[in-house]
């Protein structure tokens, strides 16, 4: 593995420090019953355990395509994955900005909330930009091939 494949233009170090910013988040939520994440999250009854819940199969998600898409050898990919991680990212937004309405509506603490929707934003803005340069990519890659085939008659 090349550090020019390390440093590649999709944004990898970002997503990896988002998921492990979003999974440290969530292991004091659920494992430390003394925080005041966990005792907000508590006192919104199971409708946020159940976002803290999909959160957490979204990061180990995220963190799988990190993993293997980005970390290991490229003879080493899940496409399907990899063409469409922006939906990874979306959900986690999503999922993070979703609790915070589950919070705000259920006891109406605001003071906690930079805390979740810093993150969401930050995989908001992560998904648009990787739909943004994937898209970019098609686009240059099918005129290429367009010239390959013209070359070629």
């Amino acid at each position: 593995m090349s550090w020019s494949s390390l440093l590649h233009p999709r944004y990898w170090h970002a997503r990896m420090q988002l998921v492990t910013l979003v999974a440290s988040m969530l292991a004091v939520t659920v494992g430390e019953p003394a925080s005041i994440l966990h005792q907000i999250i508590g006192s919104t009854g199971r409708h946020g355990w159940f976002w803290v819940g999909l959160l957490i199969v979204v990061t180990a998600l995220a963190a799988v395509d990190i993993l293997i898409n980005d970390v290991l050898p490229d003879r080493i990919s899940l496409g399907p994955l990899k063409n469409r991680r922006y939906l990874v990212y979306m959900a986690l937004s999503m999922g993070l900005i979703s609790l915070c309405a589950v919070i705000v509506i259920a006891n109406g603490t605001t003071s906690v909330l930079l805390v979740w929707l810093v993150p969401g934003f930050g995989a908001a803005h992560l998904a648009i930009t990787d739909f943004y340069l994937r898209h970019q990519g098609r686009l240059i890659q099918s005129n290429e091939e367009k010239a390959n085939a013209v070359e070629v008659h």
